[in-house]
């Protein structure tokens, strides 16, 4: 009888450990796609505002002229979302597109462009 219920224990603490498990890796894919969108939505509004302005090979600077005043809110905006990308970098490619990654927590870098590619993993 006593093995019986070290044998259930067993079994229930081993399937709170899974459980447990489960819900750390929900947790973290849920957190990678609100960052996917975090970044698709910053992408989406960097690259409307470099061609209402500038253009695409100036876009970093965007937020920092003083005669673009009336862009003050969607900058802030912008800020926004960023502090929920850590470590995110911006680049421009040769065909012109932004690219912008960011580091997940797993130490890995995700990457998004305005272009036609995909977003892409580095390890």
């Amino acid at each position: 009888m006593l093995l019986d219920y070290a044998m259930a224990t067993a079994l229930g603490c081993a399937g709170m450990a899974g459980l447990f498990h489960l819900a750390g890796e929900v947790l973290t894919l849920q957190n990678q796609v609100f960052q996917h969108g975090a970044a698709e939505l910053v992408l989406r509004e960097l690259k409307m505002l470099a061609h209402l302005t500038h253009g695409a090979e100036n876009f970093s600077g965007i937020c920092g002229e003083p005669s673009l005043t009336d862009l003050t809110f969607y900058c802030e905006v912008l800020e926004g979302w960023l502090m929920h990308l850590p470590n995110h970098r911006f680049g421009t490619l040769g065909d012109g597109s932004i690219e912008l990654s960011w580091q997940l927590p797993d130490g890995a870098r995700w990457s998004l462009t305005t272009g036609p590619g995909e977003a892409k993993r580095y390890p």
